[in-house]
């Protein structure tokens, strides 16, 4: 693309493509909903004034097209050429991901068909049988169920050489949207996680800088529940090894708080106790982007 920005698109059937046109798939001008995130606010009236309420991320449904053609200009090549991009973007129930690479990293984003691709209709020149030309357009509408641009994912392991012993991990979200920590933790043992509030105390109905500090014990484990912990509420908090119910041992304890967008490394504790010798934690913490560049500390 340039020296500044690359953008390559990775298929469901795993194929690779970059859109430069080496591969004869080039990105055509004028992409949309690729940069930023969709949202809508909600407001209510008063007696003067407008009053803001929150907001809501929407899916993302970008629609880009590309040129399709032969270098060679021979319509076999191209006719190839075209099945194998059309294969890659695969059918309704399968994800393909875009990947844009600046100085900022690489950040990538799951997509699948919205509706059916528009083929040989967007070029000045088509309309007459594409075999004439060796040369094509397809226009694609995608969605993205998960609406923010990713890198990977921040990581942290520690092994603890005893039963018990407690450490700490800088917890972080250099990006502009509210990440959601997840753990994996052996068992035996009981472990205490870190929730922190960072600040956000308001928007989950609790009272200011109360959870500043804020940690959380899971229900002690036994062996055989090696547990898979997401703080992210659209998911199944605590998952078992072997399928235990561990939830139910919780009394309505919950992980509450997001790592909120601009947080620069902190340490923030682990600890467990009545664990086996080289029992092991370990954090993932997503990093989220409403643009495939910039907006990061």
């Amino acid at each position: 693309m340039s020296d500044c920005m690359s953008i390559w698109l990775t298929g469901a059937d795993g194929s690779i493509w970059d859109l430069d046109g080496d591969q004869g798939v080039e990105l055509r001008p004028g992409p949309k909903r690729i940069i930023d995130a969709p949202a809508k606010t909600f407001w209510i009236a008063g007696a003067a004034n407008m009053h803001y309420q929150g907001r809501q991320f929407e899916r993302r449904d970008p629609t880009f097209a590309v040129n399709i053609f032969a270098t060679d200009g021979n319509p076999d090549t191209w006719r190839d050429i075209d099945s194998q991009f059309r294969r890659a973007l695969g059918m309704y129930d399968q994800q393909f991901t875009l990947h844009i690479e600046t100085d900022d990293g690489v950040r990538h984003l799951d997509l699948r068909l919205l509706s059916e691709p528009t083929a040989y209709e967007n070029g000045s020149w088509e309309g007459k049988n594409p075999h004439l030309y060796a040369t094509s357009t397809l226009l694609i509408n995608a969605a993205a169920e998960q609406p923010f641009w990713y890198a990977d994912d921040f990581t942290f392991t520690w092994t603890t050489a005893t039963g018990s012993g407690s450490t700490t991990f800088r917890a972080q979200n250099l990006g502009d949207i509210e990440v959601w920590p997840k753990y994996f933790v052996n068992a035996p043992g009981t472990w205490t996680l870190p929730d922190y509030s960072w600040g956000q105390e308001g928007a989950y109905q609790r009272p200011a800088n109360i959870d500043t500090a804020r940690t959380v014990t899971l229900p002690a484990l036994v062996a055989g529940e090696d547990c898979a912990i997401d703080s992210d509420p659209d998911q199944e908090a605590l998952v078992a090894a072997n399928g235990s119910p561990i939830w139910a041992r919780w009394n309505g304890n919950s992980l509450l708080y997001p790592i909120a967008a601009g947080t620069k490394p902190t340490a923030v504790p682990i600890s467990v106790t009545g664990a086996n010798a080289n029992a092991a934690v370990t954090v993932r913490i997503p990093r989220r982007y409403s643009r495939p560049f910039g907006v990061s500390l």
